[in-house]
């Protein structure tokens, strides 16, 4: 399986995704959808759907497991980051991306994680990690909304 240091989902307490498995991507213009199922261990289905538009990007997140097992949800980042509640903002060179979250369970919890040293050469920078662990569950039906903005420099 690949590190756990990556933007996506986890499933359990494993490292993260299946490195063999591969998935068509479906969609057109500015939305996509792939089947996360072969990728995810211990899933009955698995999806990822993103859509873009000018000022924002939705990402919604469906799982549904064999057994109530713990997810998580992460966003790499180099940006400084900032939780307030369940909003996390993050700003880099005045510019600034907001992350809320509908279908979040009740217990999930918002974290930062630093990335492990020996993994920095990903970005050549420190590199941390928006987390967030949602309790045992058989089924997930999340949305991100990404929302973005451009402060003075």
């Amino acid at each position: 399986t690949q590190p756990h240091w990556h933007s996506t989902l986890r499933v359990g307490t494993g490292l993260g995704q299946q490195v063999g498995p591969t998935a068509a991507i479906t969609g057109s213009g500015t939305s996509a959808t792939v089947d996360l199922s072969r990728a995810l261990s211990g899933v009955s289905s698995a999806s990822r759907s993103l859509s873009l538009n000018p000022t924002s990007m939705t990402i919604r997140d469906r799982v549904v497991t064999k057994k109530a097992q713990t997810l998580s949800w992460g966003w790499m980042t180099d940006a400084g980051i900032a939780i307030s509640g369940r909003t996390v903002t993050l700003t880099k060179s005045g510019r600034t991306l907001t992350l809320t979250w509908s279908g979040l369970p009740s217990g999930a919890t918002i974290t930062v994680e630093q990335v492990p040293v020996s993994l920095r050469y990903l970005t050549g920078s420190l590199t941390q990690l928006v987390a967030i662990t949602i309790p045992a569950t058989t089924k997930l039906d999340l949305t991100t909304t990404a929302a973005w903005s451009q402060g003075a420099a």
